[in-house]
């Protein structure tokens, strides 16, 4: 009897051990699951960037705002010039972008609104 105690011992071990690194996987996974489409990463961070048009009249004339560029103002320029080109091509077929706010702008003259940096842009069509 004691033989098949251990046995059983074993047995339990092993399947609590499968159970615990099924449960880090799918952990794991869910967390990169809940990476939305606009979540770019940049210099090693995610950012979530939004970009928008001014009025409905002129879509050519458009913002991106870039959430938390505290993490990375480097990786947060790029990540809204990366959105600013993505929303010119999606629209307008064309990647060339004039800023009128833009991450090319100095630093003390880049425009903040709480954690979030805000460009402005027109699509050259």
């Amino acid at each position: 009897m004691n033989g098949s105690h251990k046995g059983f011992a074993g047995v339990a071990r092993r399947s609590v051990l499968f159970v615990a690194a099924l449960g880090v996987v799918v952990t794991v996974g869910a967390c990169e699951n809940r990476r939305k489409k606009n979540d770019i990463a940049f210099d090693g961070v995610f950012f979530t960037t939004k970009a928008s048009y001014v009025t409905k009249e002129k879509r050519q004339h458009f913002t991106v705002e870039v959430n938390k560029p505290s993490k990375s103002l480097e990786g947060a320029k790029e990540a809204g010039r990366y959105q600013g080109t993505q929303y010119c091509i999606e629209n307008f077929g064309t990647s060339k972008i004039d800023w009128i706010a833009g991450p090319d702008a100095e630093p003390q003259t880049l425009r903040f609104d709480n954690d979030r940096l805000v460009f402005e842009g027109i699509c050259k069509t």
